[in-house]
């Protein structure tokens, strides 16, 4: 039969706690027949023994009226604290730890009680999840790191990174196929590669940039050189656009007018053209033949332009 022991401090002396008054309760005692309040006095401290006679657990309520359990030796404690009007729970130990066993889901849950946050480990993998809503993670200094090798999404999922305002965002996925896709929110939107290596003719610079393509095609006038322009779906920010463009064929124009870059299936001999007078809304171009032109001939080009953002 196990004895506990319950000391009552009820005297002060010199700031030193004299033990007195101790009570044997069995296990099993009922100790329901309090019909009073219990009054303690000032600085009042109440002790509980181990089975070895050894001071193990003490409850008192501290200047700032916080109730505290302190368990074992000096430094573990267990704290009720007033915050706020609120009474909340305040683990203070070397190790700050928070224990629960047997498979079960550690739970804090929101004021109404209904929804909650756990976190659990399912003796493979440690789990965090909601049971309504996302699930944000916030720091002062709004940085987030992982301390690991890797960064998992699974199950198809897609990686969202949202502008600072929260109102776009783009995202990351792998399709089924294994293609790696980086994706705007909304068309128009660019895809910026940062710190593109762009070599200004003598010098290496690095420009935050961008890259858009497109094709089209012109008709053979008669003359020599046939003139046509582009505009960029996007303008840049500057006109330090670097353009290549090509010729992809020909059609002949009884065929229909092109309506892909697939339906100039014929080549034509002697033609070049060339970009010119590029600026960050698009450039011009001419096409060019040692004789003539036909308007019988579609001539297909196709275009890439590279620049700031």
């Amino acid at each position: 039969m196990s004895v506990t022991h319950i000391f009552v401090a009820t005297t002060i002396i010199a700031s030193a706690e004299v033990n007195q008054n101790y009570t044997d309760c069995e296990d099993g005692t009922a100790m329901d027949n309090v019909t009073n309040d219990i009054a303690m006095a000032n600085n009042t401290k109440i002790y509980f023994k181990n089975l070895a006679g050894v001071n193990d657990c003490l409850i008192h309520e501290d200047i700032s009226d916080n109730l505290v359990l302190k368990l074992g030796t000096a430094g573990k404690y267990t704290i009720f604290k007033k915050h706020d009007g609120e009474v909340v729970f305040q683990i203070d130990t070397p190790i700050g730890a928070v224990y629960t066993s047997k498979g079960y889901a550690f739970r804090v849950y929101d004021v109404t009680n209904a929804k909650y946050l756990s976190s659990i480990h399912d003796g493979t993998h440690g789990v965090i999840e909601t049971s309504s809503g996302d699930l944000y993670i916030k720091t002062a200094s709004n940085d987030v790191m992982l301390y690991d090798e890797n960064l998992s999404i699974q199950r198809g999922r897609v990686l969202r990174l949202y502008n600072p305002a929260n109102t776009a965002y783009g995202y990351l996925s792998v399709s089924s196929g294994n293609d790696f896709f980086i994706i705007p929110s909304a068309n128009g939107n660019s895809i910026v590669l940062g710190k593109m290596p762009r070599r200004n003719h003598s010098a290496n610079t690095y420009v935050d940039s961008h890259i858009q393509s497109g094709w089209g095609y012109i008709q053979g006038n008669l003359s020599r050189s046939v003139l046509g322009s582009v505009t960029f779906p996007k303008a840049y920010s500057s006109d330090n656009v670097r353009v290549m463009l090509c010729l992809i064929g020909a059609r002949a124009s009884t065929n229909g007018v092109p309506s892909d870059e697939g339906d100039f299936t014929t080549y034509a001999t002697e033609i070049d053209i060339m970009a010119y007078a590029t600026t960050n809304a698009g450039f011009s171009f001419t096409l060019n033949h040692p004789d003539t032109t036909t308007s019988l001939i579609y001539y297909g080009y196709s275009w890439i332009a590279i620049g700031p953002i």
